[in-house]
């Protein structure tokens, strides 16, 4: 997978480099194309060549097409649109120009010719400008679920995907301006299905910190889709909120922390497809929880967590169906669903693996633990794993004795329950041994990651796949990104 990065904040010139049309102004786009570390540039095939499109979305504003001045008289050339009572309202000259990038590039520069009577209002420039591939179905700019997790008959949880194109994905990237002021963050849409859509920004430049990276797109993208999926009992969404559907909510929460946040991706997605799942799981309207998300990183990244986390908000609570769901079609709906708490905080993975929790992450027992792109890095595994133990230590401590002695109930039956008694298993003292669930999405970069499974083995996890998800690359090898359970406690089966 290939993402288009900004190298460079867009930039606005005063004039265009055209001298053959009349003087307009112009918007240069700096990108380049590489894969989520930036340690490759996307090297299409000699004879077919990668196409991209730049899409302005945006109107100029309204009283200057009601003004007759000159400049809204100037020809619209380049076959931009127009309005026949009030001449051109295309923010571009050129609004439907294509670029090609070519095996051997490393940059591209895009010159895209606005109107001319921008030239001396240029801060009526308020647009959001999307690249992205020539071949990309609509909504223009956003990466969507179906890109990644095609429709096909089989079962959506079996390994065997075949990618809808053969080509690969490359992931567009937006830039908003606001007043004529370039924004420093570019952002990615990722569209979990016709109506969520969620932004996430990022770091603009060759650094590869606050971006979005390929397992956690993926584990997002397949989230989305399994939630919707008919066959929701042998869903993934099935394997991580069951028991929020089977225990029927006795304490009406349900707490998922994240690791390694970076921009939020994974966290923030299951967030707005909390109340699909639950639906899946046919969980009546007033048992719904109260759930809480708690994204968690290193200081570096809070700025940008916070900032994607309140657009989030925004955007969930928004939503529609949120208020529309109603149960039984009955004649009275019931009050909407909570809409889930999303939450940041700081987190160290050498503090976290001796145990030194923030309040937020001490003080909640966590139904679900999700990370992704958390293993390239070896040195830091060893960290990653005690965290893991200690927020299992946190699980035992805090979760209500009636809950474990339900689950234990549910997960093993009188039997295993009785078994577990006897050889004295851990627990808040009453013998019975709670269960710590941990979603992990990571795409092998190098055989030193399988260190982990070493790690997590001695600790007493257990994991095994759920989803082997293969991704495409144009030119190259294809790479996969895998979907792990890691259980710890409970029973074992």
């Amino acid at each position: 997978m290939y993402y288009i990065r900004l190298l460079r904040p867009a930039k606005l010139d005063p004039s265009s480099p055209d001298r053959r049309n009349p003087p307009s102004p112009c918007l240069s786009l700096l990108i380049t194309i590489t894969t989520d570390l930036g340690d490759a540039f996307l090297c299409p095939p000699d004879d077919e060549p990668f196409e991209l499109v730049v899409a302005v979305q945006g109107r100029r504003d309204p009283s200057l097409l009601h003004h007759g001045s000159d400049e809204c008289q100037e020809q619209d050339g380049g076959g931009s649109q127009t309005d026949e009572s009030h001449g051109p309202t295309s923010l571009l000259l050129e609004p439907e120009r294509r670029y090609t990038w070519r095996a051997g590039m490393r940059v591209l520069d895009l010159k895209l010719r606005l109107q001319p009577y921008l030239l001396k209002r240029k801060e009526d420039l308020n647009c959001t400008v999307s690249i992205h591939p020539a071949a990309q179905k609509p909504p223009l700019g956003d990466l969507h679920t179906a890109d990644l997790v095609p429709r096909q008959s089989t079962d959506v949880t079996r390994t065997n995907f075949t990618a809808n194109k053969s080509r690969g994905v490359v992931v567009p990237a937006n830039v908003e301006i606001v007043n004529g002021i370039c924004a420093p963050v570019s952002k990615r849409r990722l569209r979990l299905g016709e109506d969520v859509a969620l932004e996430f920004g990022e770091d603009i430049g060759e650094s590869i910190a606050r971006h979005v990276w390929d397992a956690g797109v993926v584990a997002a993208a397949l989230l989305g889709y399994t939630c919707r999926s008919r066959d929701a009992e042998s869903s993934i969404i099935h394997h991580i909120l069951a028991r929020a559907a089977e225990r029927e909510m006795k304490d009406d929460k349900f707490n998922v922390l994240e690791l390694g946040t970076g921009v939020g991706i994974l966290g923030l997605s299951i967030a707005a497809i909390l109340p699909f799942a639950f639906a899946t799981q046919k969980m009546p309207l007033r048992l719904w929880p109260a759930a809480t998300v708690l994204l968690t990183d290193l200081p570096e990244a809070e700025e940008r967590a916070r900032a994607n986390i309140a657009s989030a908000r925004d955007t969930i609570s928004s939503l529609s169906w949120y208020r529309q769901r109603v149960e039984d079609n009955t004649a009275s709906p019931p009050p909407p669903p909570p809409v889930p708490r999303i939450e940041y905080e700081n987190l160290d993975w050498d503090e976290g693996s001796h145990g030194r929790f923030g309040p937020l992450t001490r003080s909640t027992a966590w139904d679900l633990v999700v990370l992704s792109d958390c293993t390239y890095n070896v040195d830091s595994l060893p960290a990653l794993v005690g965290t893991l133990s200690a927020l299992h230590t946190v699980n035992e401590n805090l979760r209500p004795a009636r809950e474990r002695k339900t689950e234990e109930i549910e997960e093993s039956g009188q039997k295993e329950r009785n078994k577990k008694r006897k050889r004295g298993s851990i627990g808040g003292g009453d013998g019975v041994s709670i269960k710590s669930t941990v979603l992990l999405a990571t795409k092998p970069r190098h055989e030193s990651e399988e260190a982990l499974f070493v790690l997590l083995k001695a600790e007493g996890w257990r994991y095994r796949v759920l989803q082997s998800v293969p991704l495409l690359k144009i030119g190259e090898e294809d790479e996969v990104v895998e979907v792990y359970i890691l259980e710890k406690g409970g029973s074992e089966g």
